[in-house]
């Protein structure tokens, strides 16, 4: 299925100005054009959450007194003016889908698509094929799992043809299982679809796998907004989440080998083996890359039970205290890895040096 048109892509031109009992909580502004996914992304307070929903018009006025919004050509608010909900237009996925309870999941859908905000052609069978719900027509709400019942709320909101897709932490009370399901069938909307998405969330795992652009909170305030490509491989960001700091890189799948299930994949003239068999072959694929993963060396260890061997070129290195994070380029695209601060010594690395960067298949995904 091709992506489906909604005419040309439309402008978001956002700046917010939040308070709550006279204390400011979020003042940000910025203008995107829709398209693909924007991660709101941040800790815990920093105003995610309240962002997104300030778009929906679920912030009072007189809390947002000063914002302004507007989506392509229309006003969605501003001094003395204020669309309300229903009218701008949007699907709101929240983390705890509240399904009405008296209808089974079938119910729940036409109950949405008699309630859409415009035809765009999103058909039901595609969306009923896409978020994998299927056999879960004729049940009860109450007998869905916590991801059922997290599809079947993407599946209505789809149905209910918004224009602009909203997520906020969907992902966050699911199992891993859940988890990586619920990321596929949302970069399957994402391709098939076309509906420009905006989702929040604090882990970045889960933003690499998602996001084209992300927009990083702090405190209320704006810190950065960038292209995650450049954005995923910045020192800044990497350390003010280390633990989980990931990069991502892009390769086309190339080779199938299910006796070792294997699946390769081709990086500009070089190649990676990950141990997933259900990609689909010839088609581009996004590959979650740890910095602490990775391990470097200046010459080829052929006695290795490390199945990938990068050639890259130093770009940068951050030292500190202990800990030393090296900017690597590999066929155009750059990731980092953590290593120590005695291992970069050792090495003498610099930038513009050439050297191997070694990941283990058993940790990609």
């Amino acid at each position: 299925m091709t992506p489906l048109s909604h005419g040309p892509q439309a402008t978001l031109s956002v700046d917010l100005n939040i308070t709550r009992a006279s204390k400011p909580v979020l003042n940000c502004a910025f203008e995107t054009v829709l398209s693909g996914v924007l991660a709101l992304y941040g800790q815990s307070g920093a105003g995610k959450s309240t962002l997104l929903k300030a778009i929906a018009g679920l912030c009072p006025e007189r809390e947002s007194v000063g914002t302004t919004i507007r989506f392509g050509d229309e006003l969605w608010q501003a001094r003395h003016h204020f669309s309300a909900p229903e009218a701008r237009g949007i699907g709101f996925v929240f983390q705890d889908q509240q399904l009405l309870p008296h209808l089974s999941v079938r119910g729940n859908l036409a109950y949405a698509e008699r309630r859409a905000h415009q035809q765009l052609g999103l058909d039901w069978t595609a969306v009923v094929e896409a978020t994998d719900i299927g056999s879960l027509l004729d049940r009860a709400p109450s007998t869905l799992s916590g991801g059922e019942q997290q599809r079947v709320g993407l599946a209505r909101t789809l149905i209910n043809q918004p224009r602009l897709l909203l997520l906020d932490e969907p992902l966050a009370s699911l199992d891993p299982r859940a988890r990586m399901q619920l990321i596929r069938i949302l970069l399957r909307i994402k391709s098939e679809f076309g509906i420009p998405m905006i989702y929040v969330s604090h882990r970045w795992d889960e933003i690499v796998r998602l996001a084209d652009t992300v927009l990083w909170l702090e405190s209320g305030l704006l810190k950065r907004y960038e292209p995650l490509s450049g954005l995923a491989a910045d020192f800044e960001l990497a350390k003010y989440h280390l633990e989980d700091a990931a990069c991502v890189l892009i390769g086309r799948a190339s080779k199938l080998d299910e006796t070792q299930e294997l699946t390769e994949l081709t990086i500009g003239q070089q190649s990676m083996w990950i141990p997933d068999t259900t990609l689909s072959m010839n088609t581009d694929h996004r590959l979650l890359i740890r910095v602490q993963d990775v391990s470097l060396s200046l010459s080829e260890h052929p006695n290795s039970s490390i199945l990938n061997h990068l050639r890259c070129a130093v770009e940068g290195i951050d030292l500190s205290g202990g800990r030393a994070l090296v900017r690597l380029n590999c066929e155009g695209q750059s990731f980092l890895a953590q290593i120590t601060r005695k291992s970069c010594e050792s090495l003498n690395l610099e930038p513009g040096q050439t050297l191997l960067a070694h990941i283990k298949a058993s940790v990609l995904s």
